[in-house]
């Protein structure tokens, strides 16, 4: 069932003022309350939408994640999964160059264990449900919940340590080794 414009509308305000918040102060330090004063709706109204402030990190990562790549991977028919895993990458990889300042500050203030592991789930599940999607197509040398998860954190970490170092690697360089190394685990 599809959300009204006024539905979306507050959970944009909502997701707009919590990424706000976020460029301030440490994700621990933000309570519900704050949220609500930035976006001006009362408590009543963000627990109508969200079970706390948790689940709206997570469905705000949800949003970025359709923002990147739903889109982008619906216009395209790929040929292998390496093929898939390299765009994902390049779609990342642009995204965030693009929005580099933005992503410093948000990590900066936001990389708790909790937030981690919430991220990392995120990706995960958003990694495993394309593999699934594309496991008719092609094959795997080793079971897709483990190629998942391997994409998953080195797809993370990769991304993490180009925002948190401000990398000089080049999109060529993270895409050339991304694909050496999924030569060596992938067999389409």
């Amino acid at each position: 069932m599809e959300e009204s414009k006024q539905v979306k509308r507050t959970r944009k305000f909502v997701s707009t003022a919590f990424l706000s918040l976020l460029l301030e102060k440490n994700f621990e330090e933000i309570s519900v309350t704050d949220i609500c004063e930035k976006a001006m709706i009362t408590r009543a109204t963000f627990y109508k939408y969200f079970e706390d402030k948790y689940h709206l990190a997570q469905c705000v990562l949800i949003d970025l994640k359709e923002q990147i790549f739903d889109k982008e991977l619906e216009k395209i028919e790929f040929r292998s999964t390496k093929e898939l895993y390299l765009k994902l990458i390049e779609l990342s990889y642009d995204y965030i160059t693009l929005h580099q300042q933005n992503f410093v500050l948000f990590i900066k203030h936001s990389y708790t264990e909790k937030f981690r592991i919430m991220l990392l789930q995120t990706i995960n599940d958003f990694v495993e449900s394309i593999t699934k999607k594309e496991h008719q197509n092609f094959r795997f040398q080793i079971p897709t919940e483990l190629v998942s998860k391997f994409v998953t954190g080195g797809f993370a970490y990769t991304m993490l340590f180009m925002i948190e170092n401000q990398t000089s690697y080049s999109k060529q360089d993270i895409l050339k080794w991304t694909g050496e190394v999924l030569d060596a685990m992938i067999k389409d």
